[in-house]
Formats: C-alpha cells, structure tokens, sequence
C-alpha cells in the first residue's frame, strides 16, 4: 500500500523580506521602500518578485525562481492587483538580458511587450526592456481561485 503524504498549500506572502533579497540576487533590496510578492511552500521559497524604483507613475519589476511550477494564476492575480489597484500606476517595466531565454518567454507569456533594446549590454546580447500599461493586463480580469477572503485588503 502506498504511503500518504499530505499536501502542504502554497502561500502568497506580502513583503517577506527574506524571499525579497533572494530576488534580487545581491542586488540593492531595501525594507520598507521595495515591495516583494513571493510564493512558498512548507516555509521554502518557490519564487516571486520585487517591485523597485516606484515613482508615482510607474514601477519596474524583478523575477526569481527556485521551483518549477512555482508561479501559479493567483500569484500572478496579485502581483498585478499590487502593481495597477494599490500602487496605482500606469505601467510596470521590467529589463531583461537577452541571453536569458526563460525569463524572456515568462515575460512574453504573462504579457509584457518589447517596447525597447539596449545594444550589447550583456556579453552576446542586449538588454530587452518589457512593459505592461493596465489596459494591456489580463490578469485583472481573473477571479482568483484559492485567495481566502479573510485576507488584508491588498490581495482582493
């Protein structure tokens, strides 16, 4: 007879900082200013991002994984939610090397458009600059499926 193992729910989780400096990756990441919506299972980081340099009318986003499968449509629900309903800007950006293929096809499929290139930025290759305006997100769109109601305001 096979063993049971039960399954642990993931959690969406609002500005945990540690997950925040894995995202950035030795980056500058700092408390209070930067925004991180992350993903975790069982207490270990799945992936998520970091919002920086927020300046009223936009905001530029970074993305971090250490799972496959680690973002889900709820995630993503947030994430915009964050960016177009709390922060209430027009536009999230986000700037990406050419020679990382994985996170130029994540961006493309999640619906960030090319709007630029900045020539031999990286060794073989450009820097890519993404960006979304709110019209252009479909992820608002969604009815989130396992976001519990009893959460704080930010994620409904």
């Amino acid at each position: 007879m096979a063993a049971h193992h039960p399954v642990t729910a993931s959690v969406i989780e609002l500005n945990n900082h540690v997950h925040g400096r894995i995202i950035a990756a030795g980056n500058p990441y700092t408390e209070g200013l930067d925004a991180c919506i992350s993903r975790s299972r069982g207490g270990k980081f799945l992936g998520g991002f970091i919002l920086q340099r927020y300046n009223f009318r936009s905001v530029e986003a970074h993305v971090s994984s250490a799972a496959p499968f680690w973002c889900s449509r709820d995630l993503l629900w947030v994430f915009f939610d964050y960016i177009f309903n709390t922060m209430c800007v027009e536009k999230v950006v986000g700037i990406i090397p050419s020679t990382n293929e994985p996170s130029v096809n994540f961006a493309t499929k999640v619906g960030f458009a090319e709007e630029t290139r900045i020539k031999d930025m990286v060794p073989g290759g450009d820097y890519i600059v993404f960006s979304m305006y709110r019209a252009q997100c479909r992820w608002l769109n969604i009815e989130p499926r396992s976001i519990a109601p009893t959460l704080p305001e930010v994620f409904r």
